[in-house]
């Protein structure tokens, strides 16, 4: 496999023009979680980008032996040395999300941000942050010129009761933490009795419930919220991470009945190409009237990147 631990490290460089490297013009691999403190048996959402400021292109590409949740590799140390890390749409359903072929691999475009979201929980049968402690996350992709290799980004973990750990497993055993950053309502009534846990657990249903209020037309601190409203108004209540999942969660969901005007509204304000800003641009493509697509967005159909890159 072309992870080999320690990485070669590989960074693509610019010269200024005295030859010294010009350091804010490099690509680099970045892990953001949606929180540096967690509880035990807690599951933790990840945002890991790929910034590629430079007017080139850069392809990423997947590891051929082993089906994974899109491109980028986590990995995680507690103590010595790294292993890999599975996300749980891989211990769900083995992998596969938008893996591209080993030759055309993906495109990441000049002067962008490419994401993606994975949410780390189980590893088989067993919480991956199931102690208190300090644990490490660092990212990895395969380019054309080698393996990018992110900064390891620290998770402080702190310990749970006995009580609560036990619940923690309840609720894990009903519904995984990629259905509570999704739009997939497993008893509504049974979440709000966990919401006491705390941690990420407790943010995770908070959020969850919030949104299934939103889709389902209630009031939401006294008002009913319309597609434009909500992005603004999860910003103040989210974290970033966790908004900007939420949003492309959401314009799926509006995908589903067409509601096309809707797509746009949440889509609008997020920041970077993804996989599935990728698939909500080309369905606005060839379902949604081209008019009334805002100008950005507009801007980013004429792309070439924009299209999802994939096997024939």
């Amino acid at each position: 496999m072309w992870w080999t631990l320690p990485f070669a490290i590989f960074l693509v460089t610019a010269d200024g023009p005295s030859g010294e490297r010009d350091v804010a013009r490099t690509p680099r691999l970045v892990i953001v979680p949606n929180a540096s403190t967690i509880l035990q048996g807690d599951h933790l959402l990840v945002m890991v980008l790929v910034e590629n400021p430079t007017t080139d292109e850069i392809r990423i590409f997947p590891d051929k032996k082993m089906p994974v949740d899109g491109y980028l590799r986590l990995l995680i140390r507690f103590g010595d040395g790294w292993s890999l890390v599975r996300s749980m749409r891989e211990e769900r359903d083995g992998g596969g999300f938008g893996v591209a072929s080993e030759s055309k691999g993906r495109v990441v475009l000049g002067e962008s941000t490419y994401a993606e979201f994975k949410v780390i929980q189980r590893q088989k049968s067993s919480f991956v942050f199931d102690r208190p402690g300090k644990f490490e996350l660092l990212a990895a992709v395969r380019t054309a010129s080698g393996v990018m290799e992110s900064k390891p980004v620290e998770i402080t973990v702190e310990a749970r009761s006995e009580s609560d750990i036990h619940r923690a497993e309840e609720i894990a055993s009903k519904v995984s933490g990629l259905e509570l950053g999704g739009l997939r309502w497993v008893e509504p009534d049974y979440l709000a009795g966990f919401r006491d846990l705390g941690g990420n657990i407790g943010r995770r249903i908070e959020n969850a419930l919030l949104l299934r209020d939103f889709t389902a037309g209630k009031r939401i601190d006294g008002r009913v919220l319309t597609p434009q409203d909500l992005p603004e108004f999860l910003r103040t209540r989210f974290d970033r991470v966790s908004w900007e999942y939420s949003l492309l969660r959401l314009a799926h969901f509006y995908e589903g009945p067409g509601d096309w005007n809707a797509v746009r509204q949440v889509l609008a304000p997020v920041p970077h190409d993804s996989f599935e800003r990728r698939g909500s641009l080309n369905l606005l493509r060839t379902f949604g009237n081209p008019l009334a697509i805002p100008a950005w967005i507009r801007e980013d159909l004429g792309k070439p990147g924009t299209e999802v890159v994939e096997s024939d």
